[in-house]
C-alpha cells in the first residue's frame, strides 16, 4: 500500500476512535490561578470572610495580569467575595499556630468581575515561558540573578522554565519564530512562550516569542533590580494582552482546521492536547483530508482565544492560509 494510503487509512482510523470517544470536559477549576491559599488565625466566619476577600484580591490580579484596585467599584467587589467561591477547605499551618484556608473561585464568575473593570483575562492553561537570558559577558543568567523579573511576574501567574545544562539554542533563530526552532523548544520545555533577553549595567534587550509572533523592546536605563522587575511586568502585560480574551463569561463553537498532521501519531498528540485544554469543553474529529483534520469544539471562550492558547503550548503555530468550512487554521509542528 503506497504510504500515503497507508496514513491516510490510520488517520481515519483514530478518526472514527475519536468520534466514538469523544465527551465534553467537565466543568472544572481551570488551573491554580483561581486559587489563593490565605492564612487565618482561626475558623470563625469572620476570619473566613476576610480570607476571601485576601483570596479574591490575589485571583484578580493573577487572572488579569494587572492591579485592578484603583477600578472604581472594586472595594465593593471584595466585600462580595463569598458569591464567586466555588470551595474552600482548611488546613493546619506548617508551623502549628492558626490554619491555612484554600479558596477556590468559579473562573466564569472571576473573567466576569474583570470584564465588569474593562479588563481582559488569561483564563485557561498557562505554559511556561523559557527564560534565555544573558549577560554583558554573553553567559545565561540563572534562576537568582533573575529573581526580580520572576517575582513580578510570578505574582500575576506566570511561572518559568530555564535552558538546560548545555542547551544548544539558536537565540537568531527563535528571535525570528523560526518553526523549527520552536518546534525544538516546544518538544523539550512544552512551551511556546519564549522570552530571549541580553542585559548589561542596567541595560537590557528583550524579544518575547509567544505562539509565532515576535515582539521586542528595551529596559529603561536603571539599576539592575529595578530593570528586570519592570521587565516581569511588561511580560505579563504583554502576555495578557495576546493571550486575554476580551469577550469574557462567552462560550462559542466552532471548526477548528489543523494542517500538517503527518501522522498517526500526530494525530493522537493533537487531540489530547485539544482535550486538555482548560477552554475547550468537548472536541470531535469530524473530517480528515490529506494532512489536514477539522475539529468540532464546543469552548468557554472564543475560538481566536482558543486557537490562540494552544499555540502558546508550543506544537501548533497560527496559519496564514484558511480552510473551507474551519473558523481558525493552525499548522502542527514536527
Amino acid at each position: 500500500m503506497p504510504m500515503a494510503k497507508r496514513f491516510s487509512h490510520l488517520l481515519l482510523s483514530f478518526l472514527v476512535l475519536a468520534l466514538v470517544c469523544a465527551v465534553p470536559r467537565p466543568a472544572l477549576a481551570q488551573g491554580s490561578q483561581y486559587t489563593a491559599i490565605v492564612p487565618v488565625q482561626d475558623t470563625t466566619e469572620a476570619q473566613r470572610d476576610h480570607a476571601f476577600s485576601v483570596a479574591l484580591t490575589q485571583v484578580l490580579g493573577r487572572v488579569a495580569g494587572t492591579d485592578l484596585s484603583a477600578k472604581p467599584g472594586y472595594q465593593d467587589t471584595l466585600g462580595k467575595a463569598a458569591n464567586y467561591v466555588q470551595q474552600y477547605q482548611y488546613q493546619r499551618a506548617d508551623d502549628g499556630n492558626g490554619f491555612m484556608l484554600q479558596v477556590s473561585f468559579d473562573p466564569g464568575a472571576i473573567r466576569r468581575v474583570i470584564a465588569s473593570f474593562g479588563g481582559s483575562s488569561w483564563g485557561g492553561s498557562r505554559p511556561p515561558v523559557l527564560l534565555v537570558v544573558r549577560n554583558g559577558s554573553g553567559q545565561l543568567m540563572g534562576a537568582d540573578a533573575l529573581a526580580p523579573l520572576t517575582q513580578a511576574a510570578g505574582a500575576r501567574g506566570v511561572n518559568f522554565v530555564y535552558p538546560a545544562p548545555g542547551a544548544q539554542l539558536d537565540n537568531s533563530a527563535l528571535a525570528q519564530a523560526d518553526e523549527h526552532a520552536l518546534a525544538a523548544v516546544a518538544r523539550r520545555y512544552h512551551t511556546g512562550l519564549v522570552l530571549l533577553g541580553s542585559v548589561d549595567h542596567g541595560s537590557a534587550q528583550w524579544t518575547l516569542v509567544a505562539a509565532g509572533q515576535a515582539q521586542s523592546w528595551q529596559s529603561a536605563p536603571g539599576g539592575m533590580d529595578a530593570a528586570l522587575s519592570a521587565t516581569g511586568s511588561t511580560l505579563v502585560s504583554r502576555l495578557t494582552q495576546r493571550f486575554g480574551d476580551g469577550s469574557q463569561g462567552a462560550s462559542s463553537q466552532g471548526v477548528l482546521w489543523v494542517e500538517g498532521v503527518g501522522s498517526a501519531e500526530d494525530f493522537a498528540q493533537l487531540i489530547a492536547s485539544v482535550r486538555d485544554d482548560a477552554l475547550v469543553r468537548s472536541v470531535r474529529a469530524i473530517q480528515a483530508q490529506g494532512q489536514g483534520v477539522a475539529l468540532q469544539i464546543s469552548a468557554r471562550a472564543s475560538m481566536s482565544s482558543v486557537a490562540d492558547e494552544l499555540a502558546a503550548k508550543g506544537r501548533l503555530l497560527p496559519s496564514h492560509d484558511t480552510h473551507a468550512g474551519a473558523d481558525v487554521t493552525l499548522h502542527w509542528l514536527h
